[in-house]
């Protein structure tokens, strides 16, 4: 019978139960058998002795062993080994629990043929089945490409035809220029951090040309930098690998938040440069530079008058020199003129225009 038949699937208890009273038997007619070899004046030699301690010592690792063996059986349930290629499967609660990294093809600026070859590499290693792989897929798609799979509607929903559909509605549309000119241009002050400057750098480049020789992929990296000590730093201990690059920019990041942090914040008032005495009469709380009245500017003043207008104002101007109160509009209820002279009730005076022979 199949070691996995349910017949099979005994208890422990009712398969340790008929060894142990076979191996207590056993026992006891062996110590009954010493006994009476002890009686009737048999050997009673030390080796005699020794035999009997020896076979009880093997009965009881016997029946540890067979007790071992049954709780193995009986626990061994967290791997399920498949009838056709032997590859064990791992188990559910461990398949549900994985995530895909989100793409959005409007924001994304990788194709989707690389996140469908990501996703198909952890389908493969993990052995998931299709359902569950396209189920997490349409989770990770975001915006249009969430919409197509909304309205996905395939004869065979298979992961092959669900990639293949998702190529062909979504396609790489840039071109072998584009990548070459962004894998050339593409600098750090472009990136936030010089991380994401190295992460963005070396994705175009292999975007562009995948087979291309490290020492040309990080003199792009070095040329497109805008910070000398990083710049110093790889050329003096010309990183081997991604891994090692990518942690030469990180360090200088930590740096360069670092000494950000040290700094002290700096004043956001602009520095005046006029004397505090001379300040008091400009701006609106000072005297006008044509009237001399406070509350109005000199471009906002409207003591702009004839010589016979300027006569009759000419006291007004004196007193308000002088400390006296400046006159008020009744009309407007502003400062500097009189409701007579309100340009806001009778209009602005016409100037009359002069030429000479």
């Amino acid at each position: 019978m199949a070691e996995g038949s349910p017949a099979s699937h005994t208890s422990v208890e009712e398969r340790i139960e008929p060894l142990a009273s076979v191996d207590g038997a056993t026992i006891h007619g062996v110590g009954e058998r010493q006994e009476a070899e002890d009686e009737t004046g048999g050997l009673s030699s030390p080796q005699v002795k020794m035999d009997w301690q020896e076979t009880l010592v093997s009965l009881m690792a016997a029946q540890q062993q067979q007790l071992f063996e049954l709780t193995r059986r009986t626990n061994m349930a967290t791997e399920i080994p498949t009838m056709t290629s032997g590859r064990t499967q791992p188990s559910t609660s461990s398949v549900v629990s994985f995530r895909l990294a989100e793409f959005d093809p409007e924001e994304n600026d990788h194709p989707i043929e690389e996140w469908l070859a990501v996703a198909t590499r952890l389908k493969e290693e993990e052995y998931i089945g299709d359902g569950l792989m396209i189920a997490k897929a349409g989770e990770a798609l975001k915006g249009s490409a969430h919409r197509y799979y909304c309205n996905w509607r395939p004869v065979l929903r298979t992961w092959d035809e669900f990639c293949k559909d998702l190529i062909v509605a979504f396609p790489d549309r840039e071109t072998a220029g584009a990548r070459a000119f962004t894998a050339a241009t593409l600098r750090s002050t472009d990136c936030e951090s010089l991380s994401e400057y190295g992460i963005r750098k070396l994705r175009a480049i292999d975007r562009f040309y995948a087979a291309l020789p490290w020492n040309i992929r990080l003199s792009m990296v070095e040329y497109g930098l805008n910070h000398g000590e990083t710049q110093a730093a790889i050329r003096m201990q010309q990183p081997g690998t991604d891994r090692e690059l990518l942690k030469v920019l990180s360090e200088y990041d930590a740096r360069r938040r670092k000494g950000r942090k040290t700094q002290a914040p700096r004043s956001t008032e602009p520095i005046s440069l006029v004397a505090p005495e001379k300040r008091q009469k400009r701006g609106p709380k000072g005297v006008c530079y044509r009237c001399g009245q406070k509350g109005h500017h000199k471009a906002n003043c409207d003591i702009r008058l004839d010589k016979d207008q300027k006569g009759e104002n000419s006291a007004p101007a004196e007193k308000s020199a002088s400390g006296s109160r400046p006159p008020t509009c009744t009309h407007c209820h502003k400062l500097g003129h009189t409701e007579p002279n309100c340009w806001y009730k009778h209009g602005k005076p016409k100037r009359a225009l002069v030429f000479k022979k």
